[in-house]
């Protein structure tokens, strides 16, 4: 199975270096409650030492959302100065997965000291719900097309 075009990938900001760990709990029960598919969820949280740590990775699609979120932990990281020569990661990222260069910049420099993002891969028609959910916990939340086809690792 693979992601087609109709999915997207969400990136939801908290403060608080737990703050997508306990709005994802929340989510989980929305979600269960009307009986809805998010594909893959990652959770990532940089501490006030601006060490980062992906805290979770789940679902089906988990191995992409998983890659993702460790791209992110590395550009924001050490291989941000690699990252400058418009070659690397964010180029494979784009001709892999459709994630603009300019998205992914977007994604990583939400990520902040003493705080945390949880990023998700779902279809289109889930992400009301989503929102919902999170309001009252989440920052910001910005949904970013994903243009290729993606086989997911079993």
């Amino acid at each position: 199975m693979g992601l087609a075009t109709s999915k997207q990938l969400m990136c939801a900001i908290f403060r608080g270096e737990e703050g997508a760990d306990e709005a994802l709990e929340e989510l989980q029960a929305s979600v269960e409650e009307e009986e809805v598919l998010i594909d893959s969820l990652s959770l990532l949280c940089m501490d006030e030492e601006e060490v980062i740590s992906i805290t979770e990775s789940q679902g089906e699609n988990a191995y992409w959302c998983g890659i993702l979120a460790a791209i992110v932990g590395l550009v924001a990281g050490p291989i941000s100065a690699m990252e400058e020569s418009e070659e690397g990661l964010l180029a494979w990222l784009d001709d892999e997965v459709g994630l603009a260069r300019e998205s992914m910049e977007e994604i990583v420099s939400s990520l902040e000291s003493g705080g945390s993002v949880m990023l998700g891969i779902m279809d289109s028609d889930v992400g009301e719900l989503v929102e919902e959910a999170l309001e009252e916990v989440c920052e910001e939340i910005t949904w970013y097309e994903v243009g290729s086809d993606l086989d997911h690792a079993d």
